[in-house]
């Protein structure tokens, strides 16, 4: 048991606050997209767009330095961080699924930021990430980042990676003859992947006319799959639904233009469902360099619909590539691990049966 700490962040500190039975279960809402949002509207160097953009990290700052506890567990962007430094009596930890720097290379958002904008940025994220004790990287290029960008020291930076989600592993039937195409996206779905996707699919069918794509989780999915052949989309579907259409799938085709982690990607490989998507970010890390999936090279329709062509030219690699992406996931990931590794470096002397 962690005692003596707190967690600070947004909804998501809850799951790790519970897995690792921390004695307060008690979760700051310091919501971190505050400042964010505020950012976002940071073209220039104003004075007052400034002091607008760093208001929730000092308010939140003075919340924080009040806690009596010793330990402090932050979730979320560490641009977010309330500012950290100055508060000698307590320890402040990190768990990092993204940084600035890694956001910043999102093709989607164009010119959104001014120079000064960037500038400022990286300042406030490179201060609180030094000031941390220790950080937890959710992937392996993300430790990368923060050591060779931002020059935190490889001894703070621990990889932690994530639970799959709520799915259990899959041992059931599955017809990869079918070749059945899932894609799964609740909000962004261009950024997602969703045009390279249906235009790859448009190709990919002249070569295999059985095969078929499924859109799930969003609105405009039912009207867009009406004029597309061997198409069909649903907005809301039950857990029970997505998790069948899970099981039915032959390959989880998510080529997101920006998707720093992508837990939908473990999901998949955990129902046996082998996954597609850009050779970037994390998915080289969470396929084996490609071993568990199929990474195309580039964001563009030639270079997604060689690669979907590949990845349905033949039903039985996709079966065995998803038997050992299934077991590699349970092998690999899971949320009492992550909470284990943290619990370590937290608290050294309260390990695993303390």
């Amino acid at each position: 048991m962690l005692i003596d700490t707190f967690a600070v962040g947004d909804t998501r500190a809850i799951k790790v606050v519970s897995l690792a039975s921390y004695q307060s279960r008690r979760v700051l809402q310091v919501d971190p997209a505050s400042s964010l949002r505020n950012f976002r509207d940071l073209r220039g160097s104003r004075r007052s767009d400034y002091l607008r953009m760093c208001g929730p990290r000092h308010r939140a700052a003075r919340r924080v330095a009040r806690l009596p506890h010793k330990q402090i567990l932050h979730v979320g962007w560490p641009f977010a961080l309330p500012p950290l430094s100055g508060v000698s009596r307590q320890h402040h930890f990190l768990i990092c699924d993204s940084t600035w720097s890694i956001a910043i290379t999102n093709p989607l958002l164009g010119d959104r930021f001014s120079a000064d904008a960037v500038a400022e940025a990286e300042g406030l994220e490179s201060r609180a990430l030094h000031a941390c004790e220790a950080i937890f990287a959710i992937s392996g290029h993300v430790r990368d980042e923060l050591v060779n960008h931002y020059h935190i020291h490889p001894s703070r930076v621990h990889i932690i990676g994530t639970g799959p989600g709520a799915f259990s592993p899959y041992a059931g039937p599955k017809d990869y003859e079918l070749r059945t195409v899932l894609f799964v996206a609740k909000v962004r779905p261009e950024e997602k992947g969703l045009g390279l996707l249906l235009n790859a699919f448009r190709r990919a069918r002249a070569a295999y006319p059985v095969a078929s794509l499924v859109l799930v989780g969003h609105p405009s999915y039912p009207a867009l799959s009406s004029r597309l052949d061997n198409v069909s989309g649903y907005d809301h579907v039950t857990f029970g639904q997505l998790e069948a259409l899970f099981h039915e799938a032959a390959l989880y085709a998510m080529p997101a233009i920006h998707e720093p982690w992508g837990l939908v990607y473990l999901e998949a490989l955990l129902t046996r469902t082998p996954v597609l998507g850009l050779d970037r970010l994390a998915l080289p890390e969470i396929t084996q360099q490609g071993g568990l999936g199929f990474l195309s090279s580039e964001a563009t329709t030639d270079a997604v619909t060689a690669t979907l062509m590949d990845a349905l030219s033949s039903p039985e690699r996709l079966r065995s590539m998803g038997l050992a992406g299934r077991d590699a996931t349970v092998h690999r990931y899971s949320w009492d691990r992550s909470a284990s590794i943290i619990q370590q470096v937290m608290r050294p002397d309260l390990g695993e049966g303390s």
